[in-house]
């Protein structure tokens, strides 16, 4: 992953909600309530899913996406795939059928320019947070376009939008304070509440867990200098993301303690204890080189992790369970090398983590650990049914709603 600091502008209809500075703190997380989980997980823990329904259109079909990398269901079980290279979203029915396209590239009333992330909220209207334009289009549940709210520019998370059951509409912002030198700025995460009149902001509560980094350079662009950094693979973090009840979750990459700081309620912390999975020798080479971008150069930064987080990603599903990735052994396969250039071999060998996710109450009662196939990135849950994004025939995006089933 590489990310680039750098300013933008504002673009688009409507005058801007401004960005009022109030700290709205979490619940206070002393003395929480402590839920130990044991390492070995229940065999009545283990479950599976089951394919349903699969949307795969055709290596040469672009009527509908080509290029999805986010998609949401609303309350139907419709699913609203926006699709990157034409900025237009796809709507299927729950049984995986087309029904409709909406928006297009441009700056216009209902145009959009780059996704940033899309939720469908309590009335059933899609809102499309569109990071170019600086702000949030809002389309009716049978995709009309309906009206615009802007928001102040700055660095956003990927998927930055979100939603709680009171309706209210969120952005997941990172705010960097000022760059001394040729440094890479300290940062904190926010969340930040859209109004009609004005923008209410929420400090993520600090775990002090800061995500190693490694330079690869900068770039001048007149008044202001892009750093350009990148993150290790397997670098623990911290993780967080907004409950449907208005509350906090966050996740402690590092030792696998996931804390919900609820309201007017003591807060609950879970502390999962799982054994350490290993990163091979090789592995850790193959980043290298990928990080440095040419495999002659030598290897000069601090040593790549040896080990891979014990808490891989987190998000809360719309039923309020939390989610939680965990890690497992690399497996190896060999892919087409993108350096074509000559002398270089025709393939390279890659790895990738096998997809098992675990999920808990909003009590923190363990529930259940669910391995996905074929690398499913999981996109959205609810009750007995996953949403994922996975790579199908061609290695084009396929979209697949799965049933959970005890094994």
């Amino acid at each position: 992953m590489i990310v680039a600091l750098a300013s933008c502008t504002r673009s688009g209809d409507g005058p801007p909600a401004s960005l009022t500075r109030n700290i709205i703190p979490a619940d206070s997380a002393v003395n929480p309530i402590i839920v130990q989980v044991d390492t070995i997980v229940a065999e009545s823990a283990l479950q599976r899913v089951v394919e349903e329904v699969r949307i795969e259109p055709g290596v040469n079909d672009i009527s509908t996406f080509t290029d999805a990398h986010e998609f949401v269901v609303d309350g139907a079980g419709a699913f609203w795939v926006y699709d990157d290279p034409s900025n237009s979203i796809s709507v299927f029915d729950s049984t995986g059928r087309f029904v409709r396209k909406i928006g297009r590239t441009g700056s216009g009333p209902g145009e959009l320019k780059l996704n940033g992330g899309m939720v469908v909220l309590k009335d059933g209207r899609l809102a499309v947070m569109d990071v170019d334009n600086a702000r949030v289009s809002f389309f009716s549940s049978v995709g009309k376009y309906v009206s615009a709210q802007r928001f102040s520019e700055g660095a956003f998370r990927f998927r930055a939008l979100t939603s709680d059951t009171s309706g209210a509409l969120y952005i997941k912002r990172t705010f960097y304070d000022e760059v001394v030198g040729n440094t890479h700025p300290p940062s904190h995460e926010t969340l930040i509440q859209l109004r009609t009149d004005g923008q209410d902001v929420s400090n993520v509560p600090d775990l002090g867990l800061r995500r190693a980094e490694y330079e690869i350079g900068s770039e001048d662009h007149g008044s202001t200098t892009a750093l350009m950094v990148t993150i290790a693979r397997y670098a623990p973090e911290m993780l967080w993301d907004w409950h449907p009840d208005g509350y906090f979750v966050t996740g402690h990459g590092a030792r696998n303690e996931i804390t919900l700081f609820r309201r007017n309620a003591r807060a609950i912390r879970i502390e999962r204890k799982l054994a350490p999975v290993s990163v091979a020798a090789d592995e850790r080479k193959e980043e290298e080189q990928s990080i440095l971008g040419d495999p002659t150069r030598p290897w000069r930064g601090p040593p790549l992790p040896t080990s891979k987080p014990p808490l891989m990603a987190l998000f809360v599903a719309k039923d309020g369970r939390i989610w939680t990735r965990v890690p497992m052994p690399s497996e190896r396969s060999r892919a087409a090398n993108p350096d074509k250039r000559p002398g270089r071999p025709d393939s390279v060998v890659v790895f990738r983590t096998p997809v098992v996710w675990e999920f808990y109450s909003s009590e923190g009662a363990f529930l259940a650990r669910i391995p996905f196939p074929g690398y499913a990135k999981v996109m959205q849950a609810r009750g007995n049914h996953v949403w994922a994004i996975q790579l199908g025939k061609d290695d084009l995006p396929a979209l697949v709603r799965y049933r959970i089933e005890t094994r």
